[in-house]
């Protein structure tokens, strides 16, 4: 490559360079160490896992999708590493307004009951709970009351809290 190319290259470079995030540097601000990776590698949020409670569901975009029933899939059951620190799940669902009762509950990796989701105006939601880095969770949703409907629609979002 002569001078001149690398010369021509140098404000894509610096467009390029601008444009990456890189991770803080080890010790830098308040979320140094989140983790436990020293600031080094930087996580990059949840990671999603099936289980044998789960049928057909998946996930797509960060956001998980499934479908129970009271009496034929009454529980599917997800497994989440996350980066630690604060996390807001939420439980939304078709027709919720219809009366449908879907329950959301937070695991531990030993399956024991961490939290249990609150009923928010169009949602379940739980606020702000606590995912160590690393450790595996598992969060259900169980139907409860679907009023014999087969299939009843959902998705689980995942956010970190501020």
């Amino acid at each position: 490559m002569t001078r001149s190319s690398i010369a021509a290259l140098g404000p894509l470079l610096g467009v390029l360079v601008a444009c990456t995030e890189l991770p803080p540097a080890p010790g830098a601000g308040t979320d140094a160490g989140m983790g436990g990776h020293g600031g080094a590698i930087a996580c990059s949020g949840i990671t999603w896992s099936r289980t044998v409670l789960l049928e057909d569901d998946g996930v797509a975009g960060g956001v998980a999708t499934g479908t129970v029933s009271q009496t034929s899939d009454p529980v599917d059951r997800w497994g989440v590493t996350g980066c630690g620190g604060p996390y807001d799940i939420e439980l939304l669902w078709e027709d919720m307004m219809q009366g449908f009762d879907l329950d959301l509950v937070l695991l531990d990796e030993s399956k024991a009951e961490v939290a249990r989701g609150t009923m928010g105006g169009q949602n379940e939601t739980l606020a702000g709970v606590e995912l160590t880095a690393g450790e595996q969770f598992f969060v259900e949703v169980r139907a409860v009351n679907t009023f014999g409907v087969n299939d009843l629609n959902y998705d689980v979002v995942i956010l970190r809290s501020e």
